[in-house]
């Protein structure tokens, strides 16, 4: 069985140890097309790199708009890149309404007609504007199937009208990302984490405002990423007298971060609601508590049903600052508790959101669908 996937986020080789595994249970021939070049959030511009290890073939194509994830396109050596790649099947790993993910489909029904799908997390029943919504209708009518992350999205999926095979399919975790419960919190200072971009729906602000609310001493922040708030937030940090407790350190290679989140003695989530955005997963939560390392989330999106499944940790009101300083000063005044939060949470990582079992859930799904009358 021969795979092609098209991917922008396999540009970083971490993303490309998914397929890989996809290649190891099922023995399939994986082929992933992606961006000759890319760009992040941060003007970072990532060139590919293949993963060591990865045993498929690694195909570069020329896009335009790097860094757009919904806007972004292929040049048309993507055309002849998946009609020389001869797929049996193929997965999009990007949105039904991505230019992208509209040129691959069309491509697949004009000369192909193999089994396609898609990804989605989307998790928001939005109409997009023109010629965005026809773009996503004729996806729909085109794709076999989809893998959603969430519950959220698979409902928003059905209420716009996909009727194909839906299999929820979660972001996981490598084993690489497992460490043993550390005693994090019994040791000084406490270190309060967050992970993500510095933008207005992350909620860091109520982060930083929570912080001078916070009874226990001892504590230091250490806010990684960046974002256009960055400024804005160091001078509320300074303006809060918890300067010199709390450290932006930056932007941190998607290879690092977990080394990072080691040193956490808890991760903080403070994701806002917004009208038209709402957290869709929280990988950052699974990460967390594969290290061992409890979490504190809002009740925003995907939050609060992750850290409830995965018992790892506590959930409050979202935009509360004096929410937030009191489960902060919960954990710090009790490590048995935040110790219980990580080894629960840890065991029930290691049980649903490992990549192995994610991957064997996901070549079970593209069996059947091609199994199923039509294909």
């Amino acid at each position: 069985m021969k795979l092609v996937v098209i991917s922008h986020a396999c540009v970083t080789p971490q993303n490309q140890e998914f397929f890989q595994r996809i290649s190891e249970v099922a023995g399939w021939d994986v082929t992933i097309i992606l961006p000759r070049q890319w760009k992040t959030d941060f003007n970072d511009r990532y060139a590919v790199h293949k993963l060591p290890g990865f045993k498929g073939e690694i195909i570069p194509v020329g896009v335009h708009l790097k860094g757009r994830v919904p806007l972004h396109f292929y040049h048309f050596g993507l055309f002849r890149a998946i009609r020389q790649a001869r797929p049996d099947i193929l997965y999009i790993h990007n949105e039904s309404y991505a230019l992208s993910t509209f040129q691959v489909m069309l491509y697949n029904f004009m000369f192909l007609r193999k089994t396609i799908g898609f990804y989605a997390a989307q998790n928001i029943v939005k109409t997009y504007l023109l010629p965005f919504r026809l773009i996503e209708k004729f996806n729909f009518r085109q794709a076999d199937y989809c893998f959603p992350v969430t519950e959220s999205a698979a409902v928003a999926l059905r209420k716009k009208g996909f009727t194909g095979r839906i299999a929820v399919l979660p972001l996981g975790v490598t084993e690489n990302h497992l460490r043993a419960p550390v005693r994090y919190v019994a040791k000084q200072p406490f270190v309060i984490g967050y992970v993500g971009r510095l933008v207005p729906e992350k909620g860091i602000d109520i982060l930083l405002r929570s912080l001078a609310l916070v009874k226990s001493a001892g504590w230091e922040c250490r806010i990684i990423g960046d974002g256009r708030m960055k400024e804005a937030l160091v001078r509320l940090s300074r303006a809060l007298a918890i300067e010199d407790k709390t450290r932006f350190l930056g932007y941190v290679g998607h290879g690092e971060v977990s080394s990072h989140i080691a040193g956490f003695s808890v991760l903080i989530l403070p994701s806002l609601t917004m009208p038209n955005w709402t957290e869709q997963f929280g990988r950052v939560i699974i990460e967390a508590l594969a290290a061992g390392v409890p979490v504190i989330g809002t009740n925003s999106g995907e939050i609060p049903f992750l850290i409830r499944k995965l018992e790892g940790g506590i959930v409050i009101e979202e935009g509360d600052p004096q929410a937030l300083a009191s489960a902060i000063d919960r954990l710090i005044a009790d490590p048995a508790l935040a110790e219980n939060f990580a080894s629960q949470g840890q065991e029930n990582v290691r049980r649903y959101f490992l990549e192995p079992k994610i991957a064997g859930d996901f070549v079970t799904e593209l069996l059947g669908v091609m199994a199923a009358p039509g294909n």
